[in-house]
């Protein structure tokens, strides 16, 4: 969608993980949407591009927050996030995006025990009630919760699967955008994580038996996550929205 003001900024870091279904929930709702593909060179949204936006959007990818020598962005995206938050905008953190902004915030991030790759249970509390939800998750870090922010969810495998600071601020570590290609996509790139040993790790059948069966549901939720960060300018989702 063309740039404007009140434009949603989504950040892309890798070219195999892309904000999927995002983009049709922000234009039911109203919002131009731009994509800023990091990883492509394109840069970041400049200062005055933020003031008049109406937020990010900052998707995952398979790099770790400290690997800033390589990805010099990871810390211009850090001091993005800063200055969002600052300017009371919403923030929305999925898997990496998640992460970067724990790290803003001052938060740990480090490897898990296990890689958690797959469907699997979470329970907790987001917008609307979701006592436990099948999600889908392709991490092998964790964030620690920040000063300040709460831990909304968790699962067997990883205690922290999200945070939220204030109203403004969410982040997510589970794939809740993931349409059909994208999961794909996901998968064709991803071989490694796949093939290797671990007690949260799927095959690929068994990722595509889950999308199949929870896609539908993981749309629902994450409609009442973009309702309850973003002002709703046509609201969809009623149902559960607290």
């Amino acid at each position: 969608m063309t740039e404007g003001s009140g434009t949603v900024y989504i950040i892309q870091h890798v070219d195999f993980e892309g904000p999927g279904i995002i983009p049709d929930l922000l234009e039911e709702a109203g919002y131009p949407w731009q994509i800023r593909r990091v990883f492509d060179g394109q840069a970041l949204p400049e200062s005055p591009e933020l003031a008049k936006s109406s937020g990010l959007i900052l998707m995952g990818g398979p790099m770790n927050v400290d690997q800033t020598e390589t990805y010099p962005w990871l810390t211009q995206e850090m001091i993005l996030v800063r200055r969002a938050i600052q300017e009371h905008l919403p923030v929305l953190g999925i898997c990496l995006g998640a992460q970067i902004i724990a790290a803003s915030l001052g938060a740990e991030v480090q490897p898990m025990e296990e890689p958690e790759i797959g469907w699997f249970p979470v329970s907790g509390y987001l917008w609307g009630q979701m006592k436990e939800q099948q999600v889908l998750h392709w991490h092998g870090q964790r964030f620690s919760i920040a000063s300040g922010a709460i831990n909304l969810v968790q699962s067997k495998a990883c205690r922290e699967q999200a945070f939220r600071l204030g109203s403004k601020v969410l982040g997510l570590q589970f794939h809740l955008e993931v349409d059909r290609q994208g999961l794909e996509s996901m998968i064709s790139h991803s071989q490694g994580d796949l093939n290797a040993s671990g007690s949260w790790i799927q095959s690929p059948d068994q990722i595509r038996d889950g999308y199949a069966k929870w896609a539908s549901s993981c749309r629902d939720q994450l409609g009442r996550v973009l309702n309850g960060l973003f002002p709703v300018k046509q609201r969809l989702y009623t149902r559960g929205w607290g």
